[in-house]
């Protein structure tokens, strides 16, 4: 008895959100090192591929949809901070559009890398979904 198909690509999700999440929500905002995109750089970019990899070459999910639910992790976790930061002081984040910008351009290449590994994992298996719904 494993994972039902339709819950890798929502666990992929959270947690790539989780693994990029926290290491940011750890930053303080006035701090030297909260730059974007540089805040979001590290180890934990891996995560995303995998979530991405895994979704698609389960065939729990198409390419497109992998590549956009996965590369949406990390503009959430930064709009979560957004959220929660802007509650606490509405005059910080006066740029989260942008920040929202720059978290899906370092999201989408490993979203990308990811669903296209995943994509080849799966055609190379006979494009048939090895986990029971």
């Amino acid at each position: 008895m494993g994972i039902p198909a339709k819950w890798i690509p929502r666990l992929g999700f959270i947690v790539s959100m989780l693994a990029v999440g926290v290491p940011y929500w750890l930053i303080p905002y006035n701090s030297k090192n909260f730059s974007l995109p540089s805040a979001l750089y590290g180890p934990q970019l891996v995560v995303p591929v995998l979530a991405a990899a895994l979704a698609v070459g389960s065939g729990a999910i198409g390419f497109w949809k992998g590549f956009a639910l996965i590369g949406a992790a990390i503009p959430a976790a930064l709009m979560a901070r957004v959220v929660f930061e802007g509650i606490l002081d509405p005059t910080s984040h006066n740029l989260w559009p942008f920040e929202i910008v720059i978290g899906a351009m370092v999201s989408a290449p490993c979203a990308f890398a990811g669903a296209l590994v995943g994509w080849m994992v799966w055609k190379l298996r006979g494009g048939s979904s090895a986990i029971e719904s």
